[in-house]
């Protein structure tokens, strides 16, 4: 009987010894391993949103850069006033390769000057009277838009040159685009 009491006595310690192990330090252990595995991973999830945060930094500089290139090559579009008899040149040059005879350029600069507006940009309203045929004309409007600078048309009037002729009279009247202080 002895032995048994002993065999239970010693079953108990073990047992008491291995129940105090797993609650004295085990189990502090295992919580101190999950809270470490925790905070692991919040400081992988901040990494990796600091992370996609820096490629969109690196994005949105890329977009920056690309649309201050776009603003720059846009802002050369606007007439500087000292290049005006300049741009008289480019639309006869322009009016010649769209074989169109021009009758007449004339920008309205009593309208440009008398605007006491504080804007940076200024309408400069123009008329300008070509001869040629119909496509010609469409054509030389159609380009416009590829000029190193604003010209759009307002309104088109066309007159047939003759009953015989296929040839027509074109009055265009529109705007200029140039900045209001003078530009270097």
């Amino acid at each position: 009987m002895l032995t048994r009491n002993v065999f239970f006595g010693l079953l108990l310690i073990v047992a008491v010894l291995i129940g105090s192990f797993y609650l004295l330090i085990y189990t502090p252990k295992q919580n101190n391993i999950d809270r470490l595995k925790q905070e692991l991973n919040q400081t992988v999830n901040k990494f990796n949103s600091a992370k996609r945060a820096e490629n969109d930094l690196e994005n949105i500089r890329g977009s920056l850069t690309v649309e201050q290139n776009n603003l720059e090559k846009l802002s050369t579009r606007f007439i500087k006033k000292n290049n005006l008899s300049d741009i008289t040149m480019k639309i006869r040059k322009n009016t010649r390769e769209s074989n169109l005879e021009l009758i007449d350029f004339t920008p309205i600069f009593k309208e440009y000057f008398s605007d006491t507006s504080t804007a940076d940009i200024k309408a400069l309203p123009f008329s300008i009277t070509v001869k040629g045929r119909y496509l010609e004309i469409g054509r030389f409007i159609d380009g416009w838009e590829n000029l190193d600078f604003f010209m759009i048309p307002d309104e088109i009037y066309l007159n047939r040159m003759s009953s015989s002729s296929n040839l027509l009279e074109a009055n265009i009247t529109g705007h200029l685009y140039a900045w209001a202080n003078i530009q270097e």
